[in-house]
Order: C-alpha cells, then structure tokens, then sequence
C-alpha cells in the first residue's frame, strides 16, 4: 500500500493568504492526482517487470481516493495470486517445448513444438516466465489438453498448497492448479515500490503549488 499525506505545514509559505479551508481543498486534489498517477505508473512497472499485458494489471489495485474531510489518499493490492496460466506456459518433453493451440486439426487440438530448447532435457513438466527474460520449468506440472483455451492453459500439479508452498503427491487426486506472485506481491516488488514512491512524492507536490497558486489567484479576484 502506498499512502501520501500533506501535513498541515508542509509548502504553505505560497499560501499564507488562504484559509485553512481552502489549504485543505488543495491538499485533497493534489493528493488526488498523485493517487492517479501511481496507480497508472504501478501498472506500467508490473508490466515492463512481469510477463504481463497492461489489461492483465487493470484490476491489481484498488484507489481510495482522498477527500475534503479526510485529506489521505491510499493505493492497495489484491493479495490473491495470480494464476500461472497467465505466464505464457509450455509443456516440456524431451527437453523441447510445446503449447497447445486454440484451434483444431481434424478435429482434435493439436501440439505445436517452439523452435527453442526448452533447457531440461531429464522429463516433462511446464516451462514459464514470470518475470521477463527469466523462463523456469516446473518438472511436475502438466498441461490438459482441452477444448476450452481457458482450461488447456491452466497449470496444474498433483498436490496441494499449505500455506505458500505446494507440496506435491503420487496419488491422482487432490490436482490444483499452480499460482504465483499476487498483485500486492508485485506492486510491492522494491524496484517498482521505490520508482512509484518518488514519483507519487513529485507529482504531489507539484499539483499542491499548482492548486496553491489557482487557488490564490481566485482569492484576489
């Protein structure tokens, strides 16, 4: 979460003139915007950081924006992981990499082998990349060879998670289909935490005199 307050001291040697009133009206905007543009910058670093569209980020955070009453502005992230089939996956055999198409050949949907190596040459599983660049294997997931796009992307391992490690079993049944880093976990990532934050600061105080000096200016006629 991040959080952005204007004290009641802080920059008000450009508005010595204005009431308290008007001073906390020019809190609450410059806030405002701030909490808007941090929330445009968050989604913009999950993006350039994770192997993620922009429209994946669209529901990652939630704004609460600040008001006259209660000058305080607040960004929070789901915690919720995100599902793994998210992560362009790819099933692995003999060390070479597969995904299964969204449409179908006589019938029946089809493997298309990548032009790549996928690097693990020992057995199957499930390549992905989460973040970019960095592609992993996951030996004991699988694929599901579906009809339906949704479900023939999901990953899925014979196991169970306890608490935020899955632990794997021999036996068929539980399956579960495998998760990572949830929203709250990416915007909090100390790379885009830090870049956000800065910017957040930036772009609050410059709305804060911005509004000072409109809100001056009306005063004086």
């Amino acid at each position: 979460m991040i959080e952005i307050k204007v004290e009641g001291n802080k920059l008000h040697k450009l508005a010595e003139s204005l009431a308290e009133r008007q001073l906390r009206i020019a809190d609450t905007r410059a806030i405002n915007v701030a909490i808007r543009k941090a929330n445009t910058q968050y989604r913009r670093l999950v993006v350039s950081e994770y192997n993620l569209k922009y429209a994946d980020t669209a529901k990652f955070t939630v704004t609460d924006r600040a008001t006259y009453s209660n000058p305080e502005g607040k960004i929070s992230g789901y915690l919720a992981p995100i599902s793994l089939s998210r992560f362009n996956p790819r099933f692995i055999k003999n060390g070479r990499a597969f995904s299964i198409k969204n449409v179908k050949e006589n019938g029946k949907r089809k493997l298309k082998q990548s032009s790549k190596n996928a690097g693990n040459k020992s057995g199957n599983g499930v390549s992905i990349e989460v973040k970019k660049g960095e592609r992993k294997t996951i030996p004991f997931a699988f694929l599901i060879d579906s009809s339906k796009p949704g479900l023939s992307t999901q990953i899925w391992a014979r196991g169970e998670y306890s608490g935020n490690s899955f632990r794997t079993n021999k036996s068929r049944k539980p399956i579960t289909p495998l998760k990572t880093v949830s929203p709250f976990g990416a915007i909090t990532n100390e790379v885009i935490q830090k870049k956000t934050e800065k910017e957040a600061k930036d772009d609050m105080k410059k709305e804060f005199e911005r509004q000072i000096e409109l809100l001056v200016k009306k005063a004086q006629g």
